[in-house]
């Protein structure tokens, strides 16, 4: 897969990486995979894409 060419080359843009996860997701399906496995898949996509756009906006206190 393409992305995953572009991914070992440098960090991906958050909606690049995303896309691709869910892509995987797709043709994973088509792989007869349970329903169970495709579940847990589809949350860690959307678990990376939410810590992707909260992260940057994180303040860290450097006070410790």
């Amino acid at each position: 897969m393409q992305i995953n060419v572009w991914r070992s080359r440098s960090p991906l843009p958050l909606s690049i990486d995303v896309t691709g996860h869910l892509v995987e997701l797709l043709l994973a399906s088509d792989r007869g995979r349970s329903e169970n496995e495709l579940t847990l898949m589809l949350g860690m996509a959307l678990l990376r894409f939410v810590n992707g756009l909260v992260d940057p906006a994180q303040k860290v206190d450097k006070r410790f």
